[in-house]
């Protein structure tokens, strides 16, 4: 196989494929009923299931039993370059974002309105943010008549569950904490096929990165409401790490008339996925029993440099000593951002709601360099809108959505000048696009 035709094909994909071993956008996607068609302003709101993840204390004072879920459908996203795009054929691509909570409210009852609600509300909250897999396909043949092919196959699991609680302190003030379990998979594996037209041989390359993670979240949040006045403020730590764990696998094979050669390694490494500090705080203010507006800032700690995993990057190894993918970003430094969210909701009749929202999806992903040695996340900053239209009957909450964010910046292309065993990489634009449909939904015992 020619490295020309190798380079084309990794630097297609250096920008195409998805980086999603470590999140580097933490505002894409929003849960819940209210918080989704308002661009997720919603600390301080926390007026429904939702608050268990964004604040809370506003469980304190939302109705007595009650569950709700809402569910996403990734439908589209890209990622291209701006001097230029290969198609890639996806094979198979799926993403349904999950969130589901049950509330129960206890404890004595006195006053009217807000300060009717009981003094404690005890919840359980399941949040299943990725469940992806996706296979990219891509094969070229220069003007030698060389075909290649690479293949990238990405399988992401995330899947958070635990416990909350609420408790009104006051007839203002409420507080309350969510403790939360997550369990992550990531895999990804590289296959890269090449045949050279003058020889009867045909080169595999095929390499596993795998990680397996498992941290405790704690979430607290802190919800004044005073009339049609609300502010609100949670903070998470950063996440407790209970167990990281990764392999590593790497094969060669080279086939021809003269027989096969097969070359195999493996090795177990640690792995280093960290859960950033993230603060959020909150006003909403409902100006007419109709209008509501609503306002959020984030903020997202920095994350210290790191290896995700305990392995070399492609042309760093030693003979016999697998490396780690070549579309793999192997630092955990990662920047602090603010992002920020503005949601309005207008209750058009009795029992129909319109939720309009914007809100900024900032990446935490280092700058990226001029030219490089290994690959690292791309860095787009990001802004997006989301639209809802919901149905409220007798105590059921039914709403469907549409949201959309965009963005441009910089990432690092495969430089065509080094070589296939140790490549470097050069600074390019590129363009984040996503799209997602929604639909929620809550039931309230009487």
């Amino acid at each position: 196989m020619r490295p020309p035709v190798v380079l084309a094909l990794l630097a297609a994909l250096a920008l195409a494929a998805p980086a999603g071993a470590q999140r580097v956008h933490h505002q894409t996607l929003a849960v819940g009923d209210r918080a989704l068609g308002m661009g997720g302003a919603f600390t301080g709101l926390a007026s429904d299931q939702a608050a268990a993840w964004y604040n809370p204390a506003g469980l304190a004072l939302i109705d007595r039993g009650t569950v709700s879920g809402s569910l996403l459908l990734h439908a589209f996203e890209d990622l291209r370059l701006a001097e230029g795009e290969l198609r890639l054929a996806q094979e198979r691509r799926s993403n349904f974002p999950l969130f589901a909570t049950g509330v129960l409210r206890v404890g004595a009852t006195e006053g009217e309105g807000e300060e009717a609600a009981p003094h404690h509300a005890f919840g359980v909250v399941v949040l299943r943010p990725l469940q992806v897999s996706r296979r990219f396909e891509l094969a070229v043949e220069n003007e030698l008549g060389e075909p290649s092919s690479l293949f990238i196959d990405e399988l992401e699991h995330e899947t958070l569950f635990g416990f909350t609680w609420a408790s009104q302190l006051a007839a203002r003030w409420s507080l309350g904490a969510s403790l939360v379990a997550t369990v992550r998979r990531f895999e990804q594996r590289e296959t890269l096929i090449g045949a050279p037209a003058d020889s009867d041989v045909i080169a595999v390359r095929t390499g596993l990165t795998a990680v397996k993670s498992n941290h405790l979240i704690l979430r607290v949040g802190a919800l004044y409401a005073a009339g049609r006045f609300r502010a609100g403020l949670m903070i998470q730590p950063p996440g407790l790490p209970l167990r990281q764990q990764g392999r590593v696998e790497e094969q060669r094979v080279r086939a021809s008339g003269a027989g096969d050669t097969t070359t195999f390694a493996e090795v177990q490494v640690d792995a280093r996925v960290p859960v950033p500090l993230i603060a959020r705080v909150g006003m909403s203010y409902r100006f007419e029993r109709d209008v509501t507006l609503s306002v959020d800032l984030q903020f997202v700690g920095p994350v210290g440099g790191g290896a995700f995993v305990d392995a070399p990057a492609p042309g760093e190894e030693a003979p016999d000593e697998p490396s780690a993918g070549a579309f793999i970003d192997l630092d955990t430094e990662r920047q602090q951002v603010l992002n920020g969210a503005l949601g309005f909701e207008w209750r058009a009749s009795r029992g129909l709601l319109l939720r309009l929202g914007a809100f900024t999806d900032f990446s935490t992903a280092r700058e990226v360099p001029a030219t490089a040695a290994r690959y690292q996340s791309p860095r787009n900053h990001s802004a997006g809108g989301s639209g809802s239209l919901g149905i409220t009957i007798q105590g059921r909450d039914i709403n469907i959505g549409l949201a959309g964010i965009g963005g441009r910046g910089r990432a690092l292309l495969l430089d065509p000048r080094s070589g296939v065993e140790r490549p470097s990489y050069s600074r390019v634009a590129s363009q984040r696009r996503v799209i997602y449909f929604f639909v929620t939904g809550s039931l309230t015992g009487h």
